[in-house]
């Protein structure tokens, strides 16, 4: 509590730049940190001060307990209910029904359905929209996921490969067709957006015909030698006809397949963690598919059966099809999730047990001290 400053890079970059204004501004700018400093000392002081009454309620206790003058249940009871209370207290300064008052004109202003939306949602095949109405699509733009499966949008965690695709390829649109291709994007939107009301007048810029799906079957591969050969083949090739891959995917991808015009692949179910398709060929194909390669966590299955799948053109996913017909379904199931949720399991039956055993030896403790009285 003393040998804090109180002060964040934001009061420094502050009195920085008020040296370039007049006096009076400079001072009512001091002014107003020396303010900032006053208020995040008091609020330190305050929550010190409550952390050692709580504490001291619990210490009170436990010796009233050790003295004999409370129960065991009497004192558990108060410092429960103190800790309760300190918790409701914390949560109610940051969440308290001002958070939750709805403002209906923002709302009904951002989340306006224009009329390019409602042309793009008529269309009920299954595509991804680029929406330009923003200047930076890629660090703005989140709303338009509100409406569309989008390409673009604002997110703080992207992968690595997709940022790479940002920074080398959409970046450049609208000399990126390939790419837009395999990300089957079938419509650039357009328009305007107001600061104070979000995206505002959409119309469709392009409807491209030439958005390849949610998976397709390719002629050929092309084998490149590491990530920044991959990416630079990105910049003239056909995706519809050839898989861009890394030769360290050879083991896995480099089964014989032949072009087959009567060969199909379609999707049939698209949810968060579970993605579906069949396909029917008459001889081995390859496929490839317009979701972003993940191995930490999607798996593949042939028929129910675990496969393998690569990486291709980058940032998607491809592998090997067997003749005939068949079920593919990629499924997110991380390890990390499926060993904390075993372990989770595991900790809550030993509780269990280990809370059976204590009420049985508390009942037991009890017969034989009736017993002891009779």
């Amino acid at each position: 509590y003393f040998s804090l400053d109180y002060k964040g890079e934001i009061d420094k970059g502050l009195l920085t730049s008020a040296a370039q204004y007049p006096e009076q501004i400079q001072q009512g700018l001091k002014a107003f940190v020396s303010g900032l400093k006053e208020d995040r000392q008091h609020l330190f002081l305050m929550d010190i001060l409550r952390s050692l009454f709580y504490a001291g309620v619990a210490a009170l206790m436990i010796w009233l307990y050790i003295k004999r003058k409370v129960t065991s249940g009497m004192a558990v009871a108060v410092i429960g209910v103190m800790a309760f209370i300190d918790v409701m207290l914390v949560n109610s300064d940051y969440l308290n029904s001002e958070k939750y008052d709805e403002d209906i004109e923002t709302n009904e202003a951002i989340f306006t359905m224009h009329a390019g939306d409602k042309e793009v949602l008529a269309d009920q095949s299954y595509f991804r929209v680029f929406d330009l109405s923003n200047a930076d699509p890629f660090n703005y733009g989140a709303l338009t996921s509100y409406f569309h499966r989008s390409i673009g949008g604002y997110h703080p965690a992207k992968l690595s490969i997709y940022q790479d695709l940002i920074n080398n390829q959409l970046t450049k649109y609208p000399n990126c067709q390939p790419v837009l291709d395999m990300l089957n994007t079938k419509y650039v939107l357009n328009g305007n957006r107001d600061p104070e009301r979000g995206r505002t007048g959409i119309i469709i810029d392009t409807k491209r015909e030439t958005a390849l799906g949610a998976a397709w079957l390719v002629k050929g591969i092309r084998w490149v030698d590491g990530p920044k050969a991959e990416m630079d083949a990105l910049n003239n090739f056909s995706p519809k006809d050839t898989a861009i891959i890394d030769k360290k995917y050879q083991a896995i991808a480099n089964a014989s397949f032949a072009a087959d015009s009567s060969a199909s692949i379609a999707l049939i179910k698209a949810d968060n963690d579970a993605i579906s398709y069949k396909t029917s060929a008459s001889s081995p194909q390859f496929a490839v598919f317009s979701e972003v390669y993940y191995d930490k966590g999607w798996n593949v299955y042939v028929d129910g059966k675990k496969s393998d799948y690569v990486k291709a053109n980058y940032v998607l996913r491809a592998m090997p099809i067997p003749a005939g017909q068949h079920t593919i379904e990629f499924k997110f199931e991380p390890a990390s999730h499926k060993i904390g949720t075993t372990v989770t399991l595991i900790c809550s039956v030993l509780m269990l047990i280990l809370l059976g055993i204590g009420f049985w030896k508390y009942y037991k403790k009890k017969e034989l001290v009736v017993e002891e009285e009779i």
